[in-house]
């Protein structure tokens, strides 16, 4: 029990570590309670006066008790209302900037790496809006509700010092039976948060590949998969609900078997004879105060339990490292591309390629082929360095590719993929994305599409996310044009003219040789027809070296 009260102890203090930046602004918002605890002190002491007063009989001074009792409710009112503002505010702010490191290192995830990992975005800003709340929480509410009981036991010493030392021993004890709560609590967070993300990342897959789903008649498992997460999503949110709502009443029952003890033990005879009915009144609603307060206390344990759960997924997410996109740029006269004993392997641990070896020359064309699954689209990724080989080198005149920037290559070597990506904009923004948009760039885009034949889509038409009304072969005629935009030194075209018959891809793997002569250009295909518009063939072959024709 002590060694996971301190393991839990430190998952906290690592938690709240994150906050540092902001934990001045937090603390300010958690001294809010210094105010409220005095205006609260006026109450309590304006209930006792004004009760003193209408046991005496005279009604000179209830007017001035009715005004202050008046008064401290408004102002704590006020107080209440200015704090939940400012609370928005801050944690709005620090909701954004969090968010924004997140997404920014998600992006820099290397491209392995972000796939296994399952990363998607909507349950990643999920967290991060769950860890603010909540660790916002625990500042501003330990903070404040600590001040408020402080100054009601300060108060209740004040009055009698029997009745303080019975509460300031009994009440923190209340605290104990929580501690088995919690833990199950912190089981069912973690169980919660895990079946959040499958629910969420699954969604974004499915929703990713829609033409793969349809093709495949997998649009029924999808939905009993979705709707079977999702379910089982909400039983474990019931589950944490359910505990982190009994927290409540328990604390509730605790308090009041702890304060009923400490009134009972020190309201004794002396204290009653000592106290006058206004201090008695006083004294009742202070305790009624303290309960409340420290009912809110004991329910904050839940959350606490949650905070330690996103920040060690956000954290899983931080700790990951991200690709180093810096360094010289490869020189862009370079005349031999080869591969030296290439091996790679996925994750998972499928062997693609075991000691490849190739020799690829700028300004030729080449037509890569061979059976499905032999790892030609893996080949054009590896070659693009959005993967990295296992062992071997990818050299250009000799010079190994791992001297150069992964930036600076990315923008020489480009691979136009079966799939591909489009962020929501129109067709010109997809061409030259990311560029500015500025008049020179429009009117390359515009030509780019005429040459590629998107003339239609010239005009304002906006595309969504993934171009998803555009067809297939529009779609990679567009892709093309983005690539032939960069001009790179390397064009790695992955079945982009396969939508065309044989003359249609002839003209336009002419287009693109005029377009860029001194590119190495690969075309990767399971036609027989296009080694017949290319200058030399590779086969590659599961288990043995590349046949080159």
């Amino acid at each position: 029990m002590g060694l996971e009260i301190i393991k839990r102890w430190r998952d906290l203090r690592r938690a709240l570590a994150v906050m540092r930046p902001w934990r001045g602004r937090l603390l300010l918002l958690g001294l809010l309670g210094l105010p409220l605890a005095g205006v609260g002190l006026g109450l309590v002491w304006g209930v006792g006066h004004a009760l003193d007063v209408l046991q005496s009989g005279s009604g000179d001074g209830l007017l001035g008790a009715v005004l202050i009792l008046a008064g401290a409710f408004i102002l704590r009112a006020a107080l209440g209302a200015l704090g939940n503002l400012l609370t928005t505010a801050l944690n709005s702010r620090i909701e954004l900037e969090l968010t924004q490191k997140s997404f920014d290192h998600l992006l820099g995830l290397p491209l392995l790496t972000a796939r296994s990992g399952a990363y998607a975005a909507s349950s990643l800003f999920f967290d991060c809006r769950n860890f603010i709340s909540t660790a916002g929480g625990v500042y501003r509410g330990f903070i404040l509700e600590g001040l408020k009981a402080a100054a009601l036991w300060g108060y209740l010493i004040h009055l009698d010092w029997k009745v303080g030392l019975i509460i300031g021993l009994a009440a923190p004890a209340a605290a104990l039976p929580f501690l088995w709560l919690t833990r199950r609590l912190g089981r069912q967070a973690a169980r919660f948060y895990d079946s959040t993300a499958d629910f969420w990342s699954r969604a974004v897959e499915a929703a990713g590949a829609p033409r793969l789903i349809r093709a495949y008649g997998g649009r029924e498992l999808e939905l009993r998969r979705f709707s079977r997460t999702g379910a089982e999503r909400r039983r474990r949110l019931l589950r944490q609900t359910a505990l982190q709502t009994a927290l409540g009443p328990l604390g509730e029952l605790l308090t009041a078997l702890a304060l009923g003890a400490a009134v009972w033990a020190g309201l004794d005879a002396a204290a009653l004879t000592s106290l006058s009915l206004g201090q008695l009144g006083s004294a009742a609603v202070a305790l009624g105060w303290l309960l409340v307060t420290l009912k809110s206390l004991y329910a904050s344990l839940g959350p606490l339990e949650s905070l330690i759960v996103v920040h060690r997924r956000l954290d899983n997410l931080w700790s990951e490292p991200v690709e180093v996109l810096d360094g010289p740029p490869p020189p862009r006269d370079w005349r031999e591309l080869t591969l030296n004993g290439l091996a790679f392997a996925y994750p998972d641990g499928e062997r693609v390629f075991e000691g490849l070896e190739l020799e690829f020359a700028a300004g030729r064309s080449y037509h890569l082929y061979g059976p499905s699954g032999v790892g030609k689209t893996t080949l054009g990724r590896l070659l693009c360095r959005l993967y990295d080989p296992d062992a071997g080198t990818i050299a250009l005149d000799g010079r190994d590719a791992a001297g150069f920037g992964r930036g600076a290559w990315r923008a020489q070597a480009l691979l136009v993929d079966q799939e591909p990506e489009f962020l929501p904009g129109g067709a010109l923004e997809a061409v030259f994305y990311p560029g500015d948009g500025d008049a020179v760039q429009c009117g390359e885009a515009r030509r780019l599409l005429e040459l590629v034949g998107l003339s239609p889509l010239i005009g304002a038409r906006c595309l969504s996310q993934g171009g998803s009304e555009l067809s297939g072969g529009q779609r990679r005629r567009l892709a093309l044009a983005r690539a032939l935009f960069r001009r790179p030194r390397l064009l790695i075209l992955d079945e982009t003219t396969s939508f065309v018959d044989a003359a249609a891809e002839r003209e336009l793997l002419a287009r693109v040789r005029t377009e860029l002569p001194e590119t190495l250009l690969i075309v990767i295909s399971h036609r027989e027809r296009v080694g017949a518009l290319v200058d030399r063939r590779i086969q590659l072959r599961r288990g043995a070296a590349p046949l080159i024709k």
